[in-house]
């Protein structure tokens, strides 16, 4: 506080060209400010605006160490300023800080000037929100960036000017500088250039004259020797010729790459000679027609081309293409020509009838497409005898309008079949279930009336006319399956088996049979008509598996074939694979009633599930060593 008294007087502070001065305490609290306005030469307050950037967390006013330090430009409303702020130490120099220094001059066109004359540079400062900057110093910002700070632009013959940005203290693009620099060294090198220029032009007066005399002599007469060679060898068309190549300058050179270029052009000539040899055996070979139009005529034809329409080479050669085509045909050809001249031709197709030499009416088929004919713009028609494939294709035409027709009587039988479906549903079985139902009744109401022999016989009307009403039910779920639409979609396998394999342990609690199936088997079907497959090949493995204490039934996916068949195996009673035909006939069955019930549809119904899906099914196994039975979807 002594120092603060004893020293920041007006004159100290006019003598170091500052406006303000500021110590803050290291709680962040300015203990003394000074202001000074120098053109009215008094003090005054310090702007408000500087006050607002000092705070305990500024980097104005917080120094991590005595060495730190902060100077820059902060931009004020009252204009830029000149900042540097430096910790408060003790008189050694060393910490704690106490505080800081923080000192300001305003950067005003008085000060920019003196530092121009500092720097011997003319120097202007806009700010860059200011509208009434020149407008060079717009071109200049537009130029300017973060990987090129500076922009260089000359001003005339004897000013360059050079642009950057400022940053206040805390980062922000504040300010524009310009400093215009003199071009001395232009100056001179233009001075320099000037002399070397006319210096030059003397020189080259006379190395004119001197090259002109030697290239007349060196390049110029051998070159029309070589240019009078070359152009008797394009005359003549003799690629054997050669030209006259003598010395090792760069023309001796260009005359052997003219020579090899020759030899090059006389074997590529061969070649395309020896080509064209084989195009014509092979177009003559070729089993299809081929012929070639240009113009009114036709210009080359093939044998078998010549054949189609009944005529020899020669004749065909005599005669206008609109003769030999039909009508329709020869207006294309003469419309692809025309378009020919304009550059929209594209390939195209025609049918015809012609007349061989037999006699016999051929439909042919015209592929017709643009190429170059002895350097001339063409036509060209390949014949292809279709007579075969457009009887094959009504034929076809036949066989779908009978697949239709077909089709058509199949949905009027698939509708007598749901008729008839309908009437065994309902007419049928009224009268099987009025048989079982009289039969219940007489033994229950009756039964002192009746001898055991007339108990036995209703007991078997009972179980006859139930076996009638399963069998309905059996015939009408496999002509079900057989109409029903298909919905396909990616089906568990494997959850489907272990919730057919719950049930069927709900219904027998008591036997112990080991259940193996797979997880995650996977198939693309319809879920409906998969799960009745899984029940009736799982329900038969848990039936012919009942007469063993141990029982094993497996379910799995293995490979068959490149695709994956997926089987049900039991450990059960078996079956002769001599009668595994008869497995998926209805109603045969391989045991008897009183040893394994049921009706001898279930495995003809899986048979015509698995083949809606386009897979199949087989069985293998032997009696009493189990059965396996395997399907593909």
């Amino acid at each position: 506080e002594a120092y603060i008294e004893a020293n920041p007087t007006n004159e100290t502070v006019a003598a170091l060209r500052v406006n303000v001065m500021l110590f803050i305490d290291a709680s962040g609290q300015i203990v003394y400010s000074k202001a000074l306005d120098w053109q009215q030469e008094q003090e005054v307050e310090v702007p408000e605006s500087l006050l607002e950037h000092i705070y305990p967390e500024s980097i104005l006013v917080k120094h991590p160490d005595p060495e730190s330090s902060v100077s820059g430009i902060i931009l004020l409303p009252e204009g830029p300023m000149l900042i540097s702020s430096e910790p408060i130490l003790t008189s050694m120099g060393e910490g704690p800080i106490h505080g800081a220094l923080v000192w300001g001059r305003y950067l005003d066109s008085e000060e920019i000037v003196s530092l121009g004359e500092t720097t011997r540079l003319s120097l202007t400062v806009c700010r860059l929100d200011d509208s009434q900057a020149p407008p060079d110093f717009g071109v200049a910002r537009s130029y300017l960036s973060e990987d090129k700070p500076v922009f260089v632009k000359p001003l005339d013959s004897e000013l360059v000017a050079g642009y950057t940005i400022l940053e206040d203290v805390f980062g922000n693009q504040i300010l524009m500088l310009r400093a215009d620099i003199t071009r001395a060294i232009y100056q001179q090198g233009h001075s320099s250039l000037l002399y070397f220029v006319s210096l030059m032009a003397a020189v080259g007066l006379v190395s004119v004259v001197l090259i002109l005399l030697l290239l007349e002599r060196l390049v110029l007469s051998p070159l029309s020797r070589l240019s009078a060679s070359v152009s008797n060898i394009g005359g003549s068309g003799d690629l054997s010729a050669r030209v006259i190549a003598t010395g090792r300058d760069e023309l001796a050179s260009l005359g052997g790459e003219i020579n090899r270029m020759l030899v090059a052009l006389e074997k590529s000539h061969e070649a395309l000679r020896i080509s064209e040899e084989k195009f014509k055996h092979l177009v003559e070979d070729m089993n299809d027609g081929y012929i070639v139009v240009q113009g009114p005529k036709v210009v080359f034809a093939n044998a078998r081309g010549a054949e189609m329409f009944g005529c020899s080479r020669e004749q065909m050669g005599d005669k206008p293409f609109q003769e030999l085509f039909s009508s329709e045909v020869a207006r294309g050809l003469a419309e692809i020509q025309t378009r020919t001249r304009e550059n929209e031709a594209v390939p195209q197709q025609y049918e015809m009838k012609v007349l061989g030499r037999d006699k016999a009416e051929r439909m042919v088929e015209l592929g017709v497409r643009l190429i170059d004919y002895a350097e001339k713009a063409a036509v060209s028609v390949v014949i292809r005898d279709i007579t075969e494939r457009k009887r094959m294709e009504e034929a076809l035409a036949r066989q779908a309008q009978e697949l239709v027709r077909s089709n058509t009587e199949l949905s009027s039988v698939n509708k007598e079949l749901e008729a008839f479906s309908y009437s065994v549903s309902h007419d049928l079985r009224a009268p099987l279930r009025s048989i079982d139902g009289f039969s219940k009744a007489l033994l229950e109401d009756y039964s002192d009336k009746l001898d055991d022999q007339g108990k036995d016989y209703l007991q078997r009307v009972r179980a006859a006319s139930q076996r009638m009403a399963q069998l309905i039910d059996d015939l009408l779920n496999l002509s079900r399956v057989t109409r029903s639409d298909m919905h396909r979609d990616t089906v568990n396998l494997s959850a489907i088996a272990e919730g057919v394999v719950d049930e069927l342990q709900k219904l027998d609690p008591g036997r112990h049979a080991e259940f193996v199936i797979k997880e995650g088997v996977i198939a693309d079907g319809d879920g409906r008509l998969l799960k009745l497959v899984l029940e009736n090949l799982l329900s038969n493995a848990w039936k012919f598996t009942g007469k063993h204490a141990q029982a094993r039934i497996e379910f799995g996916v293995t490979p068959n074939g490149g695709k994956p068949a997926y089987f049900v195996k039991d450990d059960g009673a078996g079956f002769d694979m001599a009668y595994a035909e008869k497995l998926f006939a209805p109603f045969q069955r391989l045991h008897g009633m009183a040893e394994f019930p049921g009706t001898g549809i279930g495995l003809a119904l899986v048979q015509r599930i698995i083949h809606r899906h386009g897979g199949r099914i087989w069985a293998e196994g032997g009696v009493e060593k189990g059965a396996t039975f395997y399907f593909t979807v």
